[in-house]
């Protein structure tokens, strides 16, 4: 009973310091988990990663395994110059740095070469009619109405300056705006007269903050407001133009639409055909063993 009871807990406590679990089978390709801490640190540049990452990417891998092994059925081939080509533009030092060789570097290429050779062919026969274009356009047209944008030049002074602060509020107007935008501006843009870029009200609070967007999207057309503290700094705003909003017309934005569909239903397309191939062939992606100890694992592996 004793040598039982050793021989079990030798076999627990070798078992789970030496089983490499199965975490996918493609066909006759099994994916064990050294393999696949080495293929993320590799293609992803890190191995220690939150499970839900590592499962994603784990069944992104299954996929594509997938239509490399179709492309090896139908005898597909990629420019291997270009490869190289591309494999050039990634210097020596950030192999070094990304810890990969010039093969392994070459390989994660040629993978994805073959993925999207694989996908048009696959979706080489979907299109596209004037129809659907027209369809889409009446469903989601506010989508493509263009906002309302506009250009703002700016003055930006420190909060701790109350005496420049004083003077310009006294001083400041249309006529001298750009100038003193020019001549005491703290902003980089002042070498550019202060000018935004013309944005949407989302595109300038993205830049500036909402406080700032506010301000230049109720202001009017040449009018200097301010002054306006934000944070550490005060500032002098001049609205330059104003474009407004404006219904998208379908002839503006059929190409856009084209596209836009086209890959919806090139996505369905491969989805509809990663689906016959995961039937007509053994497809198993184990997630679980990434999660469970090496003797449960085992164990999983054993009774399948």
């Amino acid at each position: 009973m004793v040598f039982l009871t050793l021989f079990v807990a030798g076999a627990f406590i070798f078992i789970n310091l030496t089983y490499d679990p199965v975490l996918a089978i493609v066909g006759n390709k099994v994916l064990r988990l050294k393999e696949w801490e080495f293929i993320q640190s590799k293609a992803y540049g890190d191995s220690n990663v939150d499970q839900s990452i590592s499962k994603n990417r784990l069944e992104t891998w299954g996929l594509e395994e997938l239509v490399l092994r179709k492309a090896r059925e139908w005898n597909i081939t990629v420019d291997e110059a270009k490869i190289k080509e591309f494999s050039q533009k990634n210097t020596d030092k950030n192999l070094s740095v990304q810890k990969i060789t010039r093969a392994e570097s070459e390989e994660l290429i040629r993978r994805n070469y073959f993925g999207v050779k694989m996908k048009n062919i696959i979706t080489s026969n979907v299109s596209v009619s004037s129809e659907e274009v027209e369809d889409y356009f009446k469903k989601f047209q506010s989508q493509f109405d263009l906002p309302e944008t506009r250009t703002a030049r700016i003055i930006k002074i420190s909060s701790n300056d109350t005496e420049l602060i004083e003077k310009i509020t006294k001083e400041i107007s249309i006529e001298n705006f750009a100038s003193y935008v020019k001549n005491f501006s703290e902003d980089p843009q002042r070498e550019l007269g202060g000018l935004t870029n013309q944005e949407s009200f989302e595109g300038l609070e993205a830049e500036m903050g909402s406080l700032l967007t506010q301000q230049i999207f109720k202001s009017n057309l040449e009018q200097v407001s301010g002054p306006i503290q934000n944070s550490n700094w005060t500032y002098w705003i001049k609205v330059e133009d104003i474009n407004p909003s404006r219904k998208a017309k379908l002839q503006d934005v059929s190409e856009k639409i084209k596209k836009i569909i086209l890959q919806i239903k090139q996505q369905k397309k491969m989805a509809a055909w990663l689906n016959e191939q995961k039937s007509d062939t053994h497809f198993e992606i184990r997630d679980s063993n990434l999660r469970r100890s090496r003797f449960l694992a085992f164990l999983g592996d054993l009774v399948r």
